[in-house]
């Protein structure tokens, strides 16, 4: 189970949200929390728009930017100090660093000292972008080589799990944590297999597997098998078994898994309103 817990924050509605998902969990599984906001060193030094106003002859931005970094490096400190004190008020103890550079690769690089790494599926730009999700959200996922819970811009209580199970080598692991958590936040658990690309009986084949597991860890799930495609067919369980966490595996089919998740696990992001905890 995840022991050491790292949440991301922009202070923006995305972010915040992340921050609650992060306190519960590790309430939950009384984990150790760090928080962590990064700022963005290509705003603090600019150089292309420095490039530019100098070739206009004005010279603003030179002027300016003291005052621009000051408030950079205030916005941080006003996102550490509201994060420690929100810790505070959830009765448990936590940590916040704030660092300076690229938000995708300060993440990549700190995510190595924890568990689990939890961000907001947006940021402060998400009205500026197109993306199914963030751009840095979207890197971050790619990139990971942990486990990633990516939050939506609502939170809600979880009083639901799925699992998406469907034969891959990680599903072993999926159902795992899907039973460690479903025991650990106390609630029910429900298990969705797609046949996808897979026959009906290779199908139930691997739905009965994972029942069999939970059973052996005392947790009746309820299990779902559905035909169609794998992103519809799990977002149409999510709506009618009303659950509100989802555990599935952060993996493609391709051979290019360094750069590529799943299509079905962008789907999930993208649309399902609710977290979204990708398992490597």
């Amino acid at each position: 189970m995840f022991k050491k817990l790292l949440v991301c924050t922009d202070g923006s509605p995305y972010g915040d949200v992340a921050c609650q998902y992060a306190f519960l969990m590790a309430t939950t599984l009384k984990a150790e929390l760090k928080g962590m906001h990064v700022s963005d060193i290509r705003m603090i030094e600019g150089p292309l728009l420095a490039d530019i106003s100098g070739a206009l002859g004005a010279g603003g931005y030179y002027a300016g930017w003291p005052q621009f970094k000051n408030l950079m490096e205030a916005k941080g400190a006003a996102i550490r100090k509201v994060f420690m004190e929100r810790a505070r008020n959830a009765g448990m103890e936590a940590s916040f660093t704030v660092e300076v550079g690229h938000p995708a690769h300060a993440i990549l690089e700190l995510e190595q000292t924890a568990d689990l790494v939890i961000l907001g599926q947006r940021g402060e730009n998400e009205q500026f972008g197109h993306e199914m999700i963030g751009s840095i959200a979207d890197r971050v996922t790619r990139l990971a080589t942990r486990s990633c819970l990516v939050t939506p811009g609502r939170y809600e209580p979880v009083k639901s799990l799925l699992m998406a199970c469907d034969g891959s080598p990680i599903s072993e692991k999926v159902t795992t944590l899907s039973i460690l958590l479903a025991k650990a936040l106390k609630v029910p658990l429900t298990v969705v297999t797609v046949a996808d690309k897979m026959t009906t009986e290779m199908t139930q084949v691997i739905a009965s597997t994972a029942e069999q597991l939970c059973k052996v860890e005392g947790i009746n799930p309820k299990v779902v098998i559905l035909k169609g495609q794998a992103g519809e067919a799990i977002l149409d369980t999510i709506a009618k078994e009303k659950c509100d966490l989802i555990v599935m595996g952060a993996h493609t089919h391709t051979r290019i898994k360094r750069w590529f998740i799943g299509c079905t696990t962008q789907r999930v992001l993208a649309d399902s309103g609710i977290p979204a905890l990708l398992v490597r």
